[in-house]
């Protein structure tokens, strides 16, 4: 009793971490969005960094949370590309 009373404890801390990442992951593409729309190459250059933070961690999201974050990312991904900066991040 007491053991799938923690395997369901360590599951619901799984889900709360799974979802805290997700959201940790979407803050970091609205961020890098914000930072695309800017005109100075310092916060273009940090829009990159943010899809490449957000490339790294999408790995460890839960698969249900991966579809509109990678969504997300590959729209980023294409509005720093059409900059003549060309960004590259670690996924495009």
């Amino acid at each position: 009793m007491m053991r799938r009373n923690h395997t369901f404890q360590l599951r619901e801390l799984r889900a709360k971490t799974d979802r805290e990442l997700a959201r940790l992951i979407g803050n970091q593409l609205e961020r890098g969005f914000a930072l695309a729309d800017e005109n100075s190459p310092d916060a273009r250059r940090l829009a990159g960094q943010a899809a490449r933070d957000a490339c790294a961690w999408m790995p460890m999201v839960a698969v249900a949370d991966q579809r509109e974050l990678a969504w997300k990312l590959a729209e980023l991904e294409r509005r720093l590309e059409t900059d003549e900066l060309r960004v590259q991040t670690a996924c495009g």
